[in-house]
């Protein structure tokens, strides 16, 4: 059900932004001091920053989505240290009660790798 709502949002959004791109034709002045000075479609300028908002913002979801799992695997690799944190070679003993952030009785998010 709610893959058929993004994907109607989605096509939603980009009808938007058709019918406007067309219906905003004209030149429009794109300047930027002491690099550039340029004359630009309305459509294209708007079709660029779509572009890269939306770059953006996957690279941010996808940067805040890997953060916890990148987290998790440190955590684990310096348990493996002593309890002198010398890497005795000895492994700690493993924690008794679950953390308070992950209960034990959740399932494993789907869409982390």
């Amino acid at each position: 059900m709610l893959s058929r709502i993004r994907w109607f949002l989605i096509i939603g959004g980009v009808l938007v932004l058709a019918i406007f791109s067309l219906a905003n034709t004209e030149n429009v002045p794109l300047t930027m001091p002491l690099v550039f000075n340029t004359e630009l479609p309305l459509a294209m300028l708007l079709a660029v920053s779509f572009l890269i908002g939306f770059m953006v913002g996957s690279l941010w979801t996808a940067w805040m989505l890997r953060r916890p799992a990148a987290h998790k695997t440190s955590g684990r690799s310096a348990s493996g240290k002593g309890a002198s944190g010398k890497g005795s070679g000895t492994k700690a003993p493993p924690a008794t009660a679950p953390s308070s952030t992950e209960p034990a009785d959740r399932p494993p998010d789907p869409h982390l790798p």
